[in-house]
């Protein structure tokens, strides 16, 4: 096999810091994890990891914020998720886990019967125009927001890298364009096609749309910064990542904070 599409998420059994480069809890935008992934040397980072298994990489595949979660019964607090077993993804299980809860990762065609057999009481996989298909909302009523876990996820065209050496430059040049222009064509129609399906599940199946308390967001963003010190305590390839990716932030906050507003200003009645 010389190339296939997959997540750098999907290969932390042997680098748990390359999840850094699909998605970040409590993490930024698509702007600002594309300018620290493309022009800020996060990127350099990852390429300097898969060149040592002879591989290189292209982002393809960015899409927007996922859902937080599906859950079989109402969540009123923080305090509820002790004790829930839940399918879960990337950083945000090392989250969740801190919140007493029991995680897994499952392939998309594992969750449904997984849900309907009561092995799992809750799961996350991606957004409603995905999840609509996989059929979460006919056992599981309550849907949560926001997906603090996944704000923005990026996927990749991985390559054996003799292959792509091998190429002819104009091919190379192809692959290298058709990847970013896919990078964001995908993130805008995610954006532009969620809102139709969480109607429809609200209106046809009764699903319950629940947004996390401020309170509660809170207590995650607090373990996810007990899981950076943590991982990168007990591995140095984790905390020069994440060293990298928050130096990048601080930095880019100068910009970011001036230049950041609520959506409306107008006092509702």
């Amino acid at each position: 096999m010389e190339s296939c599409w997959t997540t750098p998420g999907y290969h932390t059994g042997k680098y748990p810091a390359l999840a850094f480069f699909t998605t970040v809890p409590f993490g930024p935008g698509i702007g600002e994890f594309l300018a620290w992934k493309w022009h800020g040397g996060g990127n350099k980072l990852r390429d300097e990891i898969y060149a040592q298994h002879g591989l290189k990489a292209f982002d393809c595949f960015c899409i927007g914020p996922e859902t937080s979660g599906w859950f079989r019964k109402e969540v009123k607090g923080i305090e509820d998720m002790k004790g829930i077993k839940m399918r879960f993804f990337g950083l945000g299980a090392r989250v969740m886990e801190k919140m007493g809860v029991s995680t897994q990762l499952l392939a998309a065609a594992d969750i449904f019967p997984a849900l309907e057999r009561g092995v799992i009481d809750a799961t996350e996989f991606s957004m409603p125009t995905m999840d609509i298909q996989l059929g979460f909302h006919q056992i599981a009523k309550y849907n949560y927001f926001p997906g603090w876990h996944q704000q923005v996820s990026c996927s990749e065209f991985l390559m054996n890298a003799k292959a792509f050496d091998a190429l002819p430059a104009h091919y190379k040049a192809m692959i290298e364009v058709a990847a970013q222009a896919q990078v964001i064509f995908t993130y805008a129609e995610t954006e532009a096609s969620q809102f139709g399906p969480m109607q429809e599940m609200q209106a046809k199946h009764g699903v319950q749309i629940r947004r996390w308390s401020d309170k509660d967001l809170a207590a995650y963003e607090k373990a996810w910064l007990e899981v950076i010190a943590e991982d990168s305590a007990k591995d140095p390839l984790f905390k020069k990542i994440a060293d990298h990716y928050l130096d990048f932030r601080k930095k880019y906050a100068v910009w970011g904070e001036s230049q950041t507003m609520k959506a409306t200003y107008l006092n509702s009645k």
